[in-house]
């Protein structure tokens, strides 16, 4: 146990370090601005986290074992990260829009594979983020305007897929 507190402690300290904090609030999970740092830090975060695992491992996990989980990870961060950008875009492309369709589909899949709970922030972000996003861009829009506008829509029964 004292070994996981430590683990902790080091892996918080790259990350504040990054300048990505948890919040007093909320259990201290992150909230979206630190998220966001998280997604566009994820090579440099791995890379200072994966010594600290490696080093503390107790011969629970290979190396092998420790670098795919730290690749997964990133992999997951990076999708996220590009399907986010994707519905930042203005304007996009039939291409760009097909990618951040399948960024989106790719890091939904690969959260479930981790294990990791995929409801209902997920949800929102496959279900009824994208196909705004696509309606709006159709209609001339550009991209979607801000989070309000989800919750809006969702509440007018227009944003169910």
């Amino acid at each position: 146990m004292p070994t996981l507190l430590a683990n902790k402690y080091k892996i918080n300290s790259v990350l504040t370090k990054e300048n990505i904090k948890r919040e007093a609030y909320f259990e201290k999970k992150f909230n979206g601005v630190n998220i966001r740092k998280l997604m566009d830090r994820s090579d440099t975060i791995k890379a200072n986290i994966k010594p600290i695992l490696k080093a503390d491992n107790k011969g629970n996990l290979s190396e092998a074992d420790i670098d795919a989980t730290c690749a997964k990870y990133q992999a997951l961060l990076d999708k996220a990260d590009a399907a986010l950008k994707g519905l930042a875009t203005p304007f996009p492309s039939p291409d760009q829009m097909e990618n951040t369709k399948k960024d989106i589909k790719q890091s939904v899949e690969l959260a479930k594979e981790m294990g990791l709970s995929t409801t209902p922030k997920w949800h929102v972000f496959a279900v009824h983020c994208f196909p705004q996003h696509e309606r709006l861009v159709k209609e001339g829009w550009g991209f979607i305007l801000d989070e309000s506008f989800i919750d809006r829509e969702v509440s007018s029964g227009r944003g169910s897929a």
